[in-house]
């Protein structure tokens, strides 16, 4: 939905990755091992950047992580489903490059924190508070994954 700019894109995204969260992770509780795991999960990385990201100025280049993890899930998708289709190959092959794949998520949602922080002079107020909340995912992201 991104590149068209359609409205309602990132609720999409949100509901989404919940949904993919609560499939993975099952019943929601609140306590710190549940927290844990659900940091440690895509899904749950993905419900913070959105959340934070959202917050004023978004463009393509903030849609391309989480757009690049929906395509791989696309891909996952026609692997399980459609072994037999032209797309099973280019599955494959996505599938088998996993990691570089999330190592490519984690490098565009640096580089759009990148960009938001040297373009900060341009419009203070509306990417002040963004610049902080995207450190801390990031911080935090980092920090916990392997």
């Amino acid at each position: 939905m991104s590149p068209f700019g359609l409205p309602y894109t990132l609720l999409t995204a949100f509901l989404a990755s919940l949904i993919g969260l609560l499939r993975v992770l099952k019943t929601p509780q609140f306590n710190k091992e549940y927290l844990s795991r659900v940091f440690m999960n895509n899904h749950g990385q993905n419900l913070m950047y959105i959340t934070f990201g959202s917050m004023g100025y978004v463009n393509y280049l903030y849609y391309a992580p989480i757009a690049l993890f929906f395509a791989y899930g696309i891909a996952e998708y026609v692997n399980l489903k459609m072994p037999q289709s032209a797309l099973a190959g280019y599955a494959t092959l996505a599938r088998n490059n996993r990691a570089v794949i999330m190592e490519g998520k984690a490098k565009l949602e640096i580089i759009f924190f990148l960009y938001v922080l040297i373009t900060l002079p341009f419009d203070l107020m509306g990417r002040l508070v963004k610049v902080f909340l995207m450190g801390q995912f990031l911080l935090i992201k980092f920090k916990i994954s392997p």
